[in-house]
Parts: C-alpha cells; structure tokens; sequence
C-alpha cells in the first residue's frame, strides 16, 4: 500500500464518520421535535408556552429533556 492509497483510506473514513456523525444530528433533531410536539398535545407547555417554544427554536430543548 503506498501513501496514496493510505490518504484514500483516511480520506474515506473521514467522509463516513462525518456522514454518520450528520446522521445522528439529524435524528437527534427529529426525536427532539417529535418529543416538543407531544408535550404540547400533552398540554406541558400550558405552565409557560413561551418558554417551550423559545427553548426548541433555540436548540435547548434536546438539552433539556435528555
């Protein structure tokens, strides 16, 4: 194997952890999402609607509910 192949192969598990990487950001977002939109059919953001609502536009409430 010279270093060409060798930075190939770097190269290519570069791109694969970063896909996977984007991928579980991606399901993150939506678990997150699908968690905001139950509470609010659960009614939990009736004790203060606006801080729900703040938290998820500003990225906090996956924070919060893990």
């Amino acid at each position: 194997m010279n270093a060409a192949d060798e930075q190939g192969d770097i190269n290519e598990m570069a791109d694969a952890f970063i896909k996977k990487f984007r991928n579980q950001l991606k399901i993150q977002r939506e678990e997150s999402f699908k968690r905001f939109q139950e509470m609010i059919a659960h009614g939990v953001n009736k004790m203060v609607p606006w801080i729900w609502i703040r938290l998820f536009f500003a990225g906090l409430l996956s924070v919060c509910l893990v």
